[in-house]
């Protein structure tokens, strides 16, 4: 008999088509990280009854589906970041060319103000080497970039879906090459300048970006126990900063008590590409958030050295037209 093991776990992606949202489809990328495993989500019911017993009785039934996987925190890569965005923010399976010559092609994630975005769908594996099992019309309910200094960018993520089918087969396939995405540099600036003017340096040593999609699956009377359809409710973006105590902090702090909007920029950016008549010549995931501070709390002790870790509330403004946008240049064509 064959016992499951944890390095042999894994994770796979294939892209549903548009038109047929829910139909499975066989992955065609691996998930270079952690897997968990996948929760059917089931909910079980006893009924209340009286019928002559002191004890309950075995009956019982399952009455609705809501399967889930959770995706521990790993190196977020210029290649796999593209997952949850587009089944978070926005469907984006082809970049768009660099100029005509660059080698790079640009993912464009921005949060519409008026709801009008639509996500891709997947049908996600996942499993080990004893048991596969399938979750189809899979969307990104959650994703967290942080960041701290002296490492790489993490990302955790929270995967729903209509449920989970055992006994499924995983498609073979080989883990991709990917780059991790490293040190960022960070801009502030007011709102309605030109974000990404005013880079604060010697300043951050860490930030922390909760986005929640809002989207929910949305159970309707189709004789099936999962949701027909998703909806797409108000997302939801909160961004963290851990600041020196240093005049950029104490500049930060006079903005919070202004309530003046700040524009941020956050931009990382990884190896050389091909800028031939393009604007970007390495690997970049842009960063761009508009909103105003909700706390800014007293120092903390770090190592002896006085630190503040504020919120920030991501919330839209006309006149800079932005609410939040996430950039990703990569060297790759279409989303595998």
């Amino acid at each position: 008999m064959g016992y499951g093991i944890v390095n042999r776990r894994k994770i796979q992606f294939g892209q549903e088509a548009a038109t047929a949202p829910g139909t499975p489809v066989a992955a065609t990328v691996m998930w270079r990280g952690p897997a968990e495993q996948m929760d059917g989500g089931e909910t079980v019911v006893y009924p209340d009854e009286n019928v002559g017993y002191l004890v309950d009785l075995d009956r019982s039934y399952i009455s609705s589906k809501l399967a889930s996987v959770p995706f521990p925190d790993t190196e977020a890569t210029y290649e796999q970041i593209l997952y949850p965005l587009n089944g978070a923010i926005k469907a984006v399976t082809s970049g768009v060319r660099d100029g005509t010559t660059g080698s790079g092609y640009l993912y464009d994630f921005e949060v519409s103000e008026t709801g009008a975005n639509t996500i891709q769908p997947f049908t996600i594996e996942a499993g080990d080497n004893t048991d596969c099992s399938d979750m189809e019309y899979s969307f990104c309910q959650s994703f967290t970039l942080t960041w701290a200094e002296q490492t790489g960018l993490k990302i955790s993520q929270t995967w729903q879906g209509r449920q989970r089918t055992k006994g499924q087969t995983f498609a073979t396939l080989t883990p991709p090459a990917v780059e991790e995405i490293l040190a960022p540099t960070i801009f502030i600036d007011d709102g309605g300048g030109t974000i990404g003017s005013t880079q604060l340096t010697g300043t951050v040593i860490g930030y922390s970006l909760v986005y929640d999609s809002g989207i929910k699956g949305q159970h309707a009377a189709n004789g099936e126990l999962y949701f027909e359809f998703i909806k797409y409710r108000k997302p939801t973006c909160t961004l963290t900063i851990t600041f020196e105590h240093n005049a950029s902090a104490v500049t930060e702090r006079a903005a919070y008590d202004d309530r003046t909007t700040r524009l941020i920029r956050i931009k990382h950016e990884g190896s050389a590409i091909s800028q031939g008549d393009g604007a970007y010549a390495a690997k970049t995931l842009l960063v761009d958030i508009c909103g105003t501070y909700s706390e800014f709390p007293p120092y903390d002790d770090t190592d002896q050295d006085n630190t503040i870790t504020a919120s920030l509330r991501a919330g839209y403004n006309a006149t800079d037209d932005l609410y939040l946008r996430i950039l990703d240049v990569v060297d790759q064509a279409t989303l595998t």
